[in-house]
């Protein structure tokens, strides 16, 4: 008995070219830091406070969050930070340094993950 091979490169390269649309739908943690957060050199976040709005803003989406970790690194990404050293400490709490929620520096109502 002999088994036949079925090849599928046209679906293949199809899912190939699908792949930076999907991507940019799924990037959950980018489309946060675009649609609810603002860089600027005198801003800063603190690291919790702005996990906990992604994470209220995912429950808004309707996503998983990714882990505190992953969004971490993310966030650092985005600003251009090598390591979690360029982080801000004060009073025993972590801050990204040029990055702050889009609701703490408009006068418009806040947005509800953003409180």
């Amino acid at each position: 008995m002999r088994t036949s091979l079925i090849f599928l490169a046209p679906a293949r390269r199809a899912s190939v070219s699908a792949l930076p649309a999907y991507a940019e739908t799924e990037d959950h943690v980018g489309r946060f830091l675009t649609e609810s957060c603002k860089t600027d050199e005198g801003m800063r976040a603190e690291q919790a406070a702005l996990f906990s709005a992604y994470t209220r803003w995912c429950g808004f989406e309707g996503s998983n969050p990714v882990s505190s970790r992953a969004f971490a690194a993310r966030v650092r990404e985005t600003l251009g930070m090598t390591s979690p050293k360029g982080m801000v400490l004060s009073n025993s709490r972590k801050y990204y340094p040029g990055i702050g929620l889009i609701a703490d520096n408009d006068t418009e109502e806040p947005t509800p993950w953003a409180r």
